[in-house]
C-alpha cells in the first residue's frame, strides 16, 4: 500500500511540474497577443470617438448656419422697425402741424395717392390677419397703405402689389406664394355670404 501511495504522489508531482511548465510557455506565447488586444480596443474607441466628433461638428455647423440666418433676419426686422418708427415720427410731426378740424382721413389718403374707402365703395374694415400669411404687422402696413377689407385685397392689380412691394420688398414673393387675393375672396365669401363680383 505504501508503494501505491508513493506512486500516486510521484505522478502528482510530475503532473504539477508539467502543468507549470506548460502554463509558463502558454503565458509567454499569449502575452503579446493579449497586450495587442487593449491597443486594438483603444484604436476602435479612438475611431468611434472621431466619428462622433465629426457628427457633432457637422451638427454644430448646421446650428451655427441656422443662427447666422436667424440673426440676419433679426437685423432685417430691426431695420424695418426703425424705418417704420421714423415714418411714424414723421407722420406725428406732420399731423401736429396741421389743424385737425380741417383734414379728413379721405383727404389725407387722396393726397398720398392711396385708395380711400369711398373710392372703392368700402363701408367697413375687415380683419386682414385672417388671410393666410398676414400677421398683425403686415396688416398694419396694408391698412396704412389703404387696404383694409377683403374686397380690396381680392381685387388687387399688379400695380397695387408693386406699391406694396415698394414698402417691403419681401412681400411680393409672400403675396404670390400665399395667394392672398384668393384667400381674401374666400374670407369675403365667408363674411358676406356671397361671392365677389
Amino acid at each position: 500500500m505504501f508503494y501505491l501511495v508513493m506512486q500516486i504522489l510521484v505522478f502528482l508531482v510530475v503532473a504539477v511540474s508539467v502543468g507549470c511548465v506548460l502554463g509558463w510557455m502558454l503565458r509567454a506565447v499569449l502575452k503579446p497577443a493579449a497586450s495587442a488586444s487593449p491597443r486594438a480596443a483603444t484604436a476602435d474607441q479612438l475611431s468611434r470617438a472621431r466619428e462622433t466628433a465629426k457628427i457633432a461638428r457637422s451638427e454644430l455647423a448646421a446650428k451655427a448656419e441656422m443662427l447666422t440666418k436667424i440673426s440676419g433676419e433679426l437685423a432685417e426686422r430691426n431695420s424695418e422697425i426703425k424705418i417704420l418708427q421714423r415714418a411714424l415720427q414723421e407722420d406725428d410731426t406732420a399731423a401736429s402741424t396741421v389743424p385737425k378740424e380741417q383734414v379728413s382721413v379721405e383727404d389725407v389718403l387722396e393726397s398720398a395717392g392711396l385708395p380711400t374707402s369711398h373710392k372703392r365703395g368700402v363701408a367697413q374694415r375687415d380683419n386682414l390677419s385672417k388671410i393666410r400669411g398676414i400677421g398683425p404687422v403686415t396688416e398694419k402696413l396694408l391698412n396704412e397703405l389703404g387696404y383694409s377689407t377683403f374686397e380690396q385685397v381680392a381685387n388687387w392689380t399688379e400695380e397695387d402689389i408693386d406699391r406694396i412691394a415698394e414698402q417691403k420688398s419681401s412681400l411680393r414673393a409672400k403675396i404670390e406664394r400665399e395667394e392672398w387675393p384668393k384667400w381674401a375672396r374666400k374670407r369675403y365669401k365667408d363674411t358676406n355670404r356671397r361671392e365677389l363680383r
